[in-house]
């Protein structure tokens, strides 16, 4: 018995089922977006990563997604509009206490013309109607979170001089599903030889949140990546 004060509170929504398992979870896989263009050791340990979730008992569905490099373009444009409006209090009211880096994003962002961002608008509406007929039939998409390995950051690249150079193409694996508004998930899946920790990311649909705490919580359960510290 349990005296009032003591119950324990229910369960978020998303983390009552968390222990469900991955048997039947249909997951969606594209070799070729998965390690076209990437690493190595970053591929390899996603396509190990994917017989795990096999093993337990996740249906494993091969597709082919649309190529969403035409699309990455039009990331920076919203991306850096919507952060100058969420930031209308203290930007540019306050512009000389923000980094390098985000300052300069910012100011990238009040250059954007209303043409810019309704022309970025609708590419993001078109890949979001091209991603929701790819994941007709699977619950979630395994893919890398990026398609490279981490590298050490050191004190000049933290005050750098801003993203006058950043290359959208580079985040394929994450700007899609920002622009669509689906949930993701990225768990440490293995280490490189030089230390360096390699990363599985989940795709949901979107408000398919507790399904992927639920693949998550197996995938990490069978593995112990997650409690192997970077060299």
């Amino acid at each position: 018995p349990h005296d009032a004060t003591t119950i324990p509170e229910p369960a978020p929504a998303m983390l009552q089922e968390i222990g469900a398992g991955a048997s039947g979870v249909r997951i969606g896989w594209d070799e070729r977006y998965a390690t076209q263009d990437v690493i190595p050791p970053v591929a390899e340990a996603v396509a190990e990563s994917v017989e795990v979730l096999a093993a337990l008992g996740a249906e494993i569905i091969p597709l082919e997604l649309p190529d969403v490099r035409p699309y990455m373009a039009a990331w920076p444009t919203l991306c850096s509009a919507e952060a100058l409006a969420a930031h209308a209090d203290t930007y540019p009211s306050q512009r000389d206490a923000y980094g390098n880096w985000f300052r300069a994003w910012l100011d990238r962002g009040a250059k954007v013309s209303g043409a810019d961002y309704a022309a970025a608008a609708n590419q993001r509406a078109e890949l979001t109607g091209l991603l929701a007929r790819a994941f007709d039939g699977i619950d979630m998409l395994a893919c890398p979170a990026m398609e490279t390995l981490p590298h050490r950051v050191t004190e000049d690249q933290l005050y750098d001089d801003g993203p006058q150079n950043f290359d959208p193409e580079r985040m394929r694996f994450t700007a899609p599903y920002d622009m669509n508004r689906a949930p993701t998930l990225t768990l440490p899946n293995g280490m490189s030889e030089a230390g360096m920790p390699t990363a599985l990311q989940l795709v949901g649909k979107p408000g398919n949140e507790p399904m992927l705490c639920r693949l998550g919580y197996a995938f990490e359960g069978a593995t112990s990546y997650r409690a192997q510290p970077p060299l």
